[in-house]
């Protein structure tokens, strides 16, 4: 199966203003390939949904499983499911879509983070 990842490299250089500015600029949309499940286990969980302001990610990844096999990271954003977009739907809607066939072809975007989630590095402010 085939893996489109996409860079877009940009150096911006500003010789007005003192030293150079460079910034990168990483666009990465990656196809995961189909798998199959089996009894009715995706092997990921999701979390978010339009209904909390959220696109739907990957919250967890089961080990040995097929979406671990097929290289679904925590943190990868579902953008597309079967041809079906994941952009602005509930959680439910979601669930519907990714349970409901056993051969899922996604579409996902490399976020790293689930919105949400606080992490172990990450300072508590109060």
């Amino acid at each position: 199966m085939k893996h489109s990842i996409y860079y877009l490299m940009t150096y911006l250089i500003n010789s007005f203003s003192g030293p150079p500015y460079s910034s990168t600029l990483f666009i990465t949309c990656q196809t995961i390939k189909s798998y199959f499940y089996v009894d009715g286990k995706l092997g990921f969980s999701v979390r978010g949904g339009s209904e909390h302001g959220l696109s739907i990610f990957v919250s967890k990844v089961e080990d040995n499983s097929a979406a671990e096999a097929a290289g679904l990271l925590v943190g990868d954003k579902l953008v597309e499911v079967n041809g079906i977009s994941l952009e602005s739907i509930t959680m439910s809607s979601a669930v519907k879509v990714l349970t409901g066939n056993n051969r899922l072809r996604m579409v996902v975007r490399r976020v790293g983070k689930v919105p949400g989630i606080r992490y172990s590095k990450e300072k508590t402010t109060w």
